[in-house]
């Protein structure tokens, strides 16, 4: 029995020592590029991971789906703590079903080396109420790292008429068109022709297509909706998904999806209308994704107008 008690005493005291050893070989450095952000922007904090010993450190990096982008998967063994006005959104994370599954990637850190990886920040899954004040920080293997701050600014558009998507017709913005999240550099908004121009290369079309994304925003549900578009293919297919989402814990879950799809059957500009329709309850926000593949070419966009036809019974 006094070897079991000899045991667990240097336990005990050697347990400090490993964590303490563990902090000071690897220190993380969260940096954030703006400290205010648009609501239309998508927000990505870079991670610097900095080898501080003298020895080559071994770990693995979980990594949101390709790895080829270099996203750190956040949400379990990395988790990001934020503060939205001072209150702690609890367990949050960027990984979204019906996301691939997030992957592990071995690393080999020599003495003195860092690398950097951005993690992806979704603070719209989250139901906060914007203008919002962040503060954010990382804790991995009981490694803190500073503290970051910004705040996120509501859109400067409006919507126009009946519709309920913000800025419908393309018309309002500065720098970039208010109401809808551009991520990609192949997609571009012309200001005074009002419209936006999807271009796709061959790889592109025929790999994961081109996307655009409205800004989430209330919504009836059980309705139906009537969607108007008008746009002008090269050859791409063109399809317009209306999502609906609502709040599965506490984050927001996609829900409902209505697929419309426009087959341009030339170049020409064509109007097109379809039903939309949300059958849950649960559905409380919208929004829209105007999707392109198939074929190299250009695609406009010049008008996308969703309004209410009346609740379903």
């Amino acid at each position: 029995m006094k070897n079991y008690w000899q045991i667990f005493l240097a336990c005990c005291l050697f347990l400090p020592c490993l964590k303490a050893g563990t902090e000071n070989t690897i220190s993380l450095h969260l940096v954030t590029t703006k400290t205010t952000y648009a609501e239309e922007e998508y927000i990505f904090l870079p991670l610097v991971v900095e080898n501080t010993s003298a020895q080559t450190q071994i770990f693995s990096l979980p990594y949101l789906q390709p790895k080829e982008k270099k996203y750190l998967f956040v949400g379990d063994r990395f988790s990001l703590h934020v503060f939205a006005q001072d209150q702690i959104i609890p367990s949050f994370t960027n990984h979204m079903p019906p996301q691939p599954r997030p992957g592990t990637l071995q690393i080999s850190l020599p003495p003195g080396e860092s690398l950097t990886w951005e993690i992806p920040f979704p603070y719209d899954f989250y139901p906060v109420k914007l203008p919002c004040y962040f503060r954010v920080f990382l804790v991995w293997e009981g490694i803190k790292s500073n503290e970051v701050c910004f705040q996120v600014m509501n859109s400067g558009g409006k919507s126009q008429s009946d519709s309920l998507v913000v800025n419908s017709d393309f018309s309002q913005g500065e720098t970039f068109p208010w109401g809808w999240r551009i991520e990609h550099q192949t997609v571009s908004w012309n200001k005074q022709e009002k419209m936006l121009c999807f271009s796709l290369d061959v790889p592109t079309a025929t790999g994961e297509g081109l996307w655009v994304y409205s800004l989430f925003r209330p919504i009836q549900s059980p309705g139906t909706y009537t969607l108007q578009l008008t746009a002008r293919s090269q050859g791409p297919e063109i399809i317009v998904f209306v999502e609906g989402w609502g709040l599965v814990g506490a984050r927001r879950r996609r829900l409902e999806r209505n697929e419309c799809f426009a087959h341009p059957p030339n170049q020409d500009w064509k109007d097109y209308n379809f039903q939309v329709v949300f059958t849950k309850p649960e559905v409380k926000w919208f929004r829209v994704r105007l999707f392109t593949y198939g074929q190299a070419g250009s695609v406009w966009f010049k008008k996308l107008i969703l309004t209410q036809q009346g609740k379903t019974e």
